[in-house]
């Protein structure tokens, strides 16, 4: 077996398997398209990446892991694997999307050095493009996602981007694989599928959401450990961004989340200082020596800190007198010195502290309200944007713990300025300043001779309303109180939004309802997504002051408040999010309560169709996370599975499947899918997802649709269903034919339930009983408990021969021929299957179907065997043989002349036999000389005593002339006359023809028979012969234009077979019907009319 052989049969066992045999077989596909013969990798990549549909989630990531290694070995096929990536990203396993995302920064990369090697401008590299901008627009819009799995892989996938749209410099690492190690230099300028600018452009906005994203106090300390590690790459491979990220790192580290714990700090500590060693040994930081020395220095303090539970020495000295900061920080420190040594009493008091307790004392409001003013003068005349990047603000201000802290950092800069001394004992350190080895600091004073006490001065209460409220009236105040909380709001709006803050604002909107609430309301409103966690603060602000939580306020609008804000936020996020924006449910999910006025909305994303995912995905993740009210949830949702609109219809009925396997909503689920099944037995739709007064195929079709989709899930409903059938109208019972495929064919028919229906069948239910079975064996043979249950209904139940029909190859060769006169018997459709299935010409003959036990010789012969007195079972068998000569392929001439042998052979012949003579000379025209000597052998049979036969006789010889003229000639005297009596037109052709002959021809021909073809008919007896032509033809006519069978529409609905047209009553008629020339008998004339 070769290798493409060994994929093919791998990947049909992957078709058929379960999930963990189908990612065996999908794993030796791997292997064997990827190492063993990768030629047949673009061959087969199709197919693997087809299985992202794949129910099972593992599949899915299996797909996401070979797109990955199928970038790494053949580049030239991103142009198949980037659309995928695409879809995946969509998907609703959080693993699989975590695991796309990471496949999507490899293949990102592959595709993009695809795209700058590529010359020209194709529209297969701008498509390419235009898939690479999609993947990242929706993998940086799941920065926003509930898992930090997801986030981590963002974050990195956000690293690339930043270092492959940026130059690199010669001071850059080099990447771990030089291969991909993907830069701006490597793009040309005028590139016309790569605008350089606006990459350069994506790099500094991708960038600053990463800034932001690691200085928002929401993160968890996974994600930021990741950004940590991310932006030390990131300033290392491009040393440009050097600045910022430690100007990054130096405002993370001074302000930690509220939320995180001690083991949380320590880990980010942990991480942070192996980064910045990693830093200081880049020949570019060497500028920012002081700027990591002090962050060293404050995460050594940070850690014992955490544990002590107290602040301690957040700086240790140094001895060589360096300025840590460059030369500025050094003027800087020298400044303060300066400014401690002027006059000011409360200033002067610092210098001779030693400690930073004592500092700490001496720093009283007036002395750091100087030292800030002085401070001010040597400030830039813009505010640096790393400082703008990186500051937050202080979560502690004012307390003594950062009081503390400042005092420490003064001291610090006063020791290396020269100014004081540490009291602390000789003792061996290592040297904050970077690539220095340790040294030994000089023994010092244990301390000083003297300390000065601070000057204690009396500062008077400060009353706010003393300075603010005089002479200003209620409107003023309202006016001054709309001015500050804009001012609130607007203040430094760059920056993330720091958890002190949104507390103020949100109190502010919740306790001073008017007018506050409608200007923080607007300010959510214009950033939906970046303000939406003030949003949530302010939504359990109002809960909690709703519940009681708080005291009550005179001004509080209780729950109204409440639920207007909650669908003022939807109502707007609707009206501004893209149509697949999660933010909706996350919205609803996490609200602390969801107002009726919600509900409507979630019916409006619902009704809408660009939003239906959404809208039906929602529903889903409210029934499945918010128990309380699953059940109102349910409602709306099972509302939407009866939608007039097909799409609505559709996704409602798609997650109303999934919800079914929860126990807590199988039974609602279904008890709603019954009761719309129970509306079919009114005469009019009395309610649901139509207009219709009256059933018709749409309405009937909704009603039907979920409970039909539930039939897989729980076949015991098929009994329900059948109840319901026997008592449904006749248009109802055909729609119901026509939309059991799929739930029937998920049954299969080894469902003990099918074999229960087919042993206890109601009456009335035969049709769909029927209609199963044609389903079930449609492409497999019938399983043998079928066969014997079937078998066992036709025999001892019911005497209806529709039944055998599925199964009509399995049963034996004389009960075929024993039932064959009731097969013919029934609508065109069921007789043309059975015909088909016996000769296996069926649709679904194939492998595993067992082969006819009648071969096509044996079928024409036993349907000219059956007895046609009754005029109807003529009729049926003339229908059935023409259906068995439009099989062109099967009954060729070989099998034609065999079969008109045989049957020559019986004694008497068939009523039916000289019509099947004149079709199989229609069919095939070289079996003219077969059938004349056929007709010269009749008439040594002596045709004519069979009168219905000899009818058959004159057509023939009629059709067949001027061949058929010497046959004639053999018949006797009488005979001959008669059929000229039947045919008057061919006595004078064959008079003609005769006429031609020469003496010695004409003395061939017996006497009597010139006499008889010479002879002058005369004109009262020719009349009187036609009329008994006549009457013999009507004694063959059969009636070919009766009324079709009652039941045939539905029994056409039992096969679905498009039918063909009714067999044409000329051909029907059993002697005289005209039968047309063939193409290949030139010599042959029209026929005659009668």
């Amino acid at each position: 077996m070769t290798t493409e052989e060994r994929v093919v049969e791998e990947l049909n066992r992957a078709q058929l398997s379960e999930k963990d045999a189908k990612l065996t077989s999908l794993r030796q596909v791997q292997e064997l398209i990827l190492n063993r013969e990768p030629t047949l990798l673009p061959k087969f990549v199709e197919e693997v990446l087809s299985y992202q549909h794949d129910r099972s989630a593992d599949v899915r990531k299996f797909v996401a892991i070979f797109i990955e290694d199928v970038g790494k070995k053949n580049s030239e096929l991103v142009f198949k694997l980037v659309p995928a990536l695409s879809y995946m990203l969509q998907d609703e396993s959080p693993a699989v999307v975590k695991r796309v995302v990471q496949t999507s920064t490899l293949v990102y990369k592959v595709a993009l050095k695809l795209l700058s090697i590529q010359g020209g401008a194709s529209a297969v590299l701008f498509d390419l493009w235009k898939g690479l901008s999609e993947i990242k627009k929706r993998i940086m819009d799941l920065i926003s996602s509930s898992n930090d799995g997801i986030r981590t892989m963002v974050v990195k996938f956000m690293e690339m981007i930043i270092i492959v749209f940026s130059r690199k410099s010669e001071l850059s690492d080099l990447p771990k694989n030089p291969e991909l190690g993907l830069s701006l230099d490597m793009i040309t300028p005028d590139h016309e599928v790569l605008p350089v600018p606006d990459l350069r452009a994506e790099c500094g906005m991708t960038l600053q959401s990463l800034l932001s994203f690691a200085a928002t106090p929401l993160i968890s300390s996974i994600n930021l450990m990741t950004c940590i590690g991310c932006l030390s790459n990131i300033a290392r491979q491009r040393p440009a961004f050097m600045s910022t990220v430690l100007q990054a790192f130096k405002s993370r580290c001074e302000n930690f989340p509220a939320s995180f714990t001690k083991s949380h700090i320590n880990s980010v500590c942990k991480s942070m200082k192996m980064q910045l060693q990693f830093l200081s040994r880049h020949p570019s930081s060497g500028e920012f020596s002081g700027l990591i020395a002090d962050m060293f220095s404050d995460l050594g303090s940070i850690l014992p800190e955490m544990e002590k539970g107290k602040m301690g020495s957040l700086k240790r000295p140094r001895l060589d007198g360096s300025a840590p900061n460059g030369k500025k920080a050094k003027e800087a420190r020298h400044y303060f010195a300066a400014r401690f040594e002027e006059d000011d009493d409360d200033a002067g008091d610092l210098l001779p502290c030693r400690t930073a307790d004592e500092l700490a004392e001496k720093l009283n409001p007036q002395v750091t309200a100087e030292l800030v003013f002085k401070s001010m003068l040597n400030l830039p005349d813009e505010c640096p944007q790393s400082f703008l990047h990186t500051f937050g603000p202080v979560s502690d201000a004012g307390t003594k713990t950062q009081v503390q802290y400042v005092a420490q950092l003064l001291l610090s800069q006063l020791v290396d300025a020269g100014l004081a001394t540490y009291p602390e004992k000789a003792k061996k350190v290592k040297a904050v300043g970077l690539g220095t080895e340790p040294v030994t600091t000089t023994q010092v004073e244990e301390k000083e001779a003297t300390s000065f006490k601070p000057k204690l001065r009396k500062v008077k209460q400060f009353v706010l309303s003393e300075v603010t409220l005089r002479g200003l009236d209620k409107s003023g105040l309202d006016e001054l109180s709309r001015t500050a909380m804009k001012r609130l709001l607007k203040e430094d709006d760059n920056r993330p939004v720091g958890s002190d803050r949104t507390k103020l604002i949100v109190g502010l909107g919740t306790r001073f309802c008017s007018p506050f609430k409608e200007i923080l309301r607007n300010f959510i409103l214009e950033d939906l997504k970046s303000r939406y966690d003030v949003a949530m603060a302010w939504l359990f602000e109002e809960y909690a002051l709703l519940e009681g939580y708080f005291a009550k306020i005179p001004t509080a609008e209780g729950a109204e408040g409440y639920d207007e804000i909650m669908v003022s936020l939807l109502l707007a996020m609707k009206e501004q999010l893209d149509p697949k924006d999660r933010l909706f449910t996350r919205l609803l999910l996490e609200a602390p309560r969801i107002p009726t006025g919600a509900l409507d909305v979630i019916r409006s994303y619902c009704n809408d169709e660009d939003r239906v995912l959404l809208g039906v995905a929602t529903l889903r993740d409210l029934i499945l996370r918010r128990p309380a009210v699953q059940h109102q949830f349910l409602s709306i949702l099972l509302d939407l599975t009866t939608d007039k609109r097909e799409q609505i219809r559709i996704q409602a009925i798609h997650v109303a499947k999934k919800l079914h396997s929860k126990e807590s909503l199988t039974m609602e689920i279904e008890a709603f899918a019954s009761s719309q099944l129970a509306r079919l037995v009114k005469e009019c739709p009395a309610e649901g997802g139509t207009d219709s007064t009256s059933w018709n195929e749409e309405s009937i079709r909704v009603a039907l649709s979920l409970f039909v989709g539930l039939l897989a899930l729980n076949p015991q409903l098929i009994f329900e269903l059948t109840q319901t059938y026997v008592g449904v109208s006749a248009p109802v019972k055909r729609v119901i034919l026509r939309v059991l495929d799929h739930a029937i064919r998920a049954m299969g028919m080894h469902s003990p339930h099918v074999l229960q229906l087919i042993e206890n069948c109601p009456n009335g239910a035969e049709t769909l009983l029927i209609r199963i079975l044609h389903i079930l064996v449609e492409k497999a043979a019938p399983s043998a408990e079928i066969i014997r249950r079937v078998r066992d209904l036709y025999k001892k139940r019911i005497q209806d021969v529709r039944f055998l029909v599925p199964i009509v190859t399995s049963l034996e060769k004389r009960e075929i021929v024993a039932t064959l006169p009731e097969f013919i018997r029934q609508s065109q459709g069921l007789v043309k299957e059975t015909l088909s299935r016996l000769l296996g010409t069926h649709q679904g003959s194939g492998a595993g179907v067992p082969k006819s036990p009648i071969n096509p010789k044996e079928l024409m012969i036993s349907l000219h065997n059956i007895d046609t007195t009754d005029e109807s079972a003529m009729k049926a068998v003339m229908k059935a043989v023409t259906l068995l000569f439009q099989e062109r392929t099967i009954y060729n001439q070989e099998v034609l002349s065999v079969v008109l042998q045989q049957l020559m052979d019986q004694s008497p012949l068939p009523t039916l036999f000289m019509r099947t003579v004149i079709q199989a000379r229609q069919a095939c025209p070289r079996l003219i000389p077969f059938i004349m000597n056929i007709l010269s052998k009749l008439i040594s049979k002596q045709i004519w005593k069979q009168p219905k036969v000899w009818q058959g006789f004159v057509k023939c010889c009629q059709m067949t002339k001027p061949q058929s003229f010497q046959i004639m000639f053999q018949l006797p005297p009488k005979q001959l006359e008669s059929v000229f009596e039947i045919s008057p037109d061919l006595k004078e052709q064959v008079k003609a023809h005769v006429g031609s002959f020469t003496p010695h021809q004409r003395g061939l021909i017996p006497r009597a028979i010139l006499q008889v073809i010479e002879k002058q008919a005369p004109k009262r007896k020719r009349g009187k012969q036609t009329k008994r032509a006549n009457v013999a033809k009507e004694e063959l006519e059969v009636d070919t234009e009766g009324g079709k069978p009652e039941d045939e529409d539905e029994d056409a609905l039992l096969t679905m077979d498009d039918k063909k047209p009714d067999i044409d009553a000329d051909t029907a008629d059993l002697a005289l019907a005209p039968v047309e020339p063939s193409s290949e008998n030139p010599d042959a004339i029209e026929p005659m009319e009668t």
